[in-house]
C-alpha cells in the first residue's frame, strides 16, 4: 500500500507552484478584448439597429462607457494583484499620478501650447503622420516614460514583466479624463463613445507597451543608452500613426439599412487590428528578450 506521507512529502510540480507574480499578458489580453467587445456591440446595437435611448439615460450609459477601461483594469489587474505573494505595489501610484500629469501637463501642452487640432488635421497623410508623432506622440509617451521611471525604476522593477504592468496603469491613467470629456460633451450616441474610448486606449495601451520593452531592456538586458532615446521615438511614432489611421476611416461616410453612418465599423476594425496587431509583436520581443536571458543565463 503507498504511503500517503510519501505523497506529502513530494515537492509540486513545476506547472502546479504558485506563481509569485500577476500574468501581466492575461490581464491585458482580457481587458482590451472587453472593450473591444463593447465598442463592437455598441456599434451594432446602436450604429446598426438603432436601438433608441432616452436622453434622461444616455449621459449616463456614456459615462459608463468611458469608465469601462478603468472598471475592467480594477477587476482584472488591480484586484488580481491583490491575490499574489508578490504584488506590484506601485501600481495604483503609477495610475493616479498619470492622471494628473495628463491633466496638469499632458492636456494644456498639445491643446493650449501646440493647438495640435487647429492645423494637424489640414494638413497631407504624411504631414499628420509626422505632426502628431513630434506633438502628442511625443508628449504622451514622454510622460509615460517619466512616470514609470521616477515612480518604479529604483526598488520595484524585479521582474522583466513588471515594466509592461505598470506601463498598462500609466496608459488607462493618462486615458482616462480625456475619455470621460468626450463622454460628457454634448450628447454623442453611445457607439461613437465606446469607439473612441478604444481608439484612445489602443493607441497609449501599444505605444507605453513599447517604453515597456525599452525599460526591461535596459534594466535586464544592459541595453545601451542610448536605446531609450530610440523606443521613446518609437513609441511616438506609434501614437502618430494610430491618430491620424483611426480619424481618416472616419471622415467618409456609407448607408446602412438606408442611414447614412460614419465608418465607425471601420474604426472599430482598425483600431482592434491595430491593438492585438501591437501588442502580438510587443509579446515577441518580450518572449525573444526573455530566451535570450535564459541562454545567458545557462553559457555562465
Amino acid at each position: 500500500m503507498t504511503d500517503y506521507r510519501a505523497r506529502l512529502l513530494t515537492p509540486p510540480r513545476e506547472e502546479e507552484e504558485i506563481r509569485p507574480y500577476r500574468s501581466v499578458w492575461r490581464s491585458i489580453i482580457i481587458e482590451n478584448i472587453g472593450l473591444t467587445s463593447v465598442a463592437a456591440v455598441s456599434f451594432v446595437l446602436f450604429g446598426i439597429l438603432g436601438v433608441s435611448i432616452p436622453d434622461t439615460i444616455r449621459p449616463i450609459l456614456n459615462i459608463a462607457i468611458a469608465l469601462l477601461p478603468l472598471v475592467f483594469w480594477v477587476l482584472f489587474s488591480w484586484l488580481a494583484e491583490r491575490t499574489v505573494p508578490q504584488p506590484r505595489r506601485q501600481l495604483l501610484a503609477v495610475f493616479l499620478f498619470s492622471v494628473l500629469i495628463a491633466r496638469a501637463v499632458g492636456q494644456p501642452l498639445v491643446e493650449e501650447f501646440l493647438r495640435v487640432q487647429e492645423w494637424l488635421p489640414l494638413g497631407t497623410a504624411i504631414g499628420r503622420i509626422v505632426g502628431y508623432t513630434f506633438t502628442v506622440g511625443i508628449v504622451q509617451v514622454g510622460l509615460a516614460y517619466l512616470v514609470l521611471y521616477t515612480l518604479t525604476w529604483q526598488e520595484n522593477l524585479r521582474y522583466r514583466y513588471d515594466t509592461l504592468a505598470y506601463a498598462a496603469a500609466a496608459a488607462l491613467g493618462y486615458g482616462m479624463l480625456p475619455s470621460l470629456e468626450f463622454a460628457v460633451t454634448g450628447q454623442p450616441n453611445p457607439y461613437v463613445v465606446a469607439a473612441h474610448t478604444l481608439s484612445i486606449f489602443a493607441t497609449l495601451t501599444v505605444a507605453n507597451c513599447v517604453v515597456a520593452y525599452g525599460l526591461s531592456a535596459v534594466r535586464f538586458d544592459s541595453a545601451p543608452a542610448l536605446f531609450m532615446p530610440f523606443i521613446i521615438a518609437l513609441g511616438s511614432l506609434v501614437t502618430g500613426l494610430s491618430i491620424p489611421l483611426y480619424s481618416g476611416f472616419l471622415n467618409a461616410t456609407f448607408s446602412i439599412i438606408g442611414a447614412s453612418v460614419q465608418r465607425h465599423v471601420l474604426g472599430i476594425g482598425f483600431t482592434g487590428a491595430f491593438l492585438f496587431g501591437g501588442l502580438f509583436l510587443i509579446y515577441t520581443l518580450f518572449t525573444y528578450a526573455e530566451r535570450r536571458a535564459a541562454d545567458r543565463e545557462l553559457e555562465r
